[in-house]
């Protein structure tokens, strides 16, 4: 059960997302260079044949933490992460949704749990890290629009796809990915690029 685990999360501010745990912004600062990746936007809904009609009270939603597609490989992984004392009690009760999901929808996308046992930043990254945390409570932030996460050469409306699909445009070679998001209209304190 999950109420034998003493575990206090702590929202993260970073490049424009909002992290929910310090193990989700860890892990997007070990994968950021290597990876496209995704933190909304698949929602997986379940509990249907249980599901009273008129009564959505009933319809469960699971979502998982992060959907990430190696730019070099392709290969997609959607990621649950836990602290490492909840992995086994939450993964008994949920891997059959996001497999179920994955199957149903044909995706090529594999599902993975990981703990913080699993996060191995390297120095920069560490320092990355800790700057972050330092200047959290200053964190001011005005949108430009784009999708923060996005540092390749892929618009906004391509960036998603590629990350749901592996599909590029094919007005654009795999060999062109360039981490260049340097928006000019973005305020972001500290400055991460």
């Amino acid at each position: 059960m999950f109420n034998q685990y003493q575990y206090k999360s702590q929202t993260v501010f970073y490049n424009g997302n909002v992290f929910d745990s310090l193990l989700e912004f860890r892990y997007v600062l070990m994968i950021e260079k290597t990876h496209a990746w995704l933190r909304q936007g698949f929602e997986m809904y379940y509990n249907l044949d249980k599901l009273t009609p008129g009564m959505k009270e009933d319809l469960l939603c699971y979502r998982p933490d992060l959907l990430i597609r190696n730019w070099q490989t392709g290969k997609a992984e959607l990621i649950e992460l836990k602290p490492a004392g909840f992995i086994d009690d939450h993964k008994k009760r949920k891997i059959r949704i996001p497999s179920s999901y994955i199957a149903e929808f044909q995706y090529d996308w594999t599902y993975h749990y990981m703990s913080d046992g699993h996060i191995q930043l390297s120095d920069d990254q560490q320092r990355k890290f800790y700057s972050v945390l330092r200047k959290h409570d200053s964190w001011q932030h005005k949108p430009c629009g784009r999708l923060l996460q996005n540092t390749s050469s892929l618009d906004d409306a391509d960036y998603p796809q590629f990350v749901m699909s592996g599909l590029l445009p094919a007005t654009v070679h795999p060999s062109v990915f360039v981490a260049s998001h340097s928006c000019t209209s973005c305020s972001l304190l500290p400055a991460t690029h």
